[in-house]
C-alpha cells in the first residue's frame, strides 16, 4: 500500500474542537473558523485569514 496521500496539497487534522451553540463558529488548535454560508471553493468554513477549510462534526 502506498502511504503517500492521494492529494499532496490536502492535509487532515483530527482532534477535539469547540463549537458555538449555533455551530457558526469553531475553535481548533488556537484558530477560529466561521461558517461560510452556501459553502465556498469546496469548503464550509474560513479562518481569520480568509482561507477556506472543510470542517465536519463527527
Amino acid at each position: 500500500m502506498n502511504e503517500k496521500p492521494a492529494y499532496p496539497w490536502h492535509s487532515c487534522e483530527r482532534g477535539e474542537a469547540e463549537f458555538s451553540s449555533t455551530y457558526n463558529t469553531c475553535c481548533f488548535n488556537g484558530h477560529t473558523y466561521t461558517k461560510v454560508k452556501g459553502g465556498a471553493r469546496g469548503g464550509n468554513s474560513q479562518d481569520e485569514d480568509g482561507d477556506v477549510y472543510r470542517i465536519s462534526q463527527h
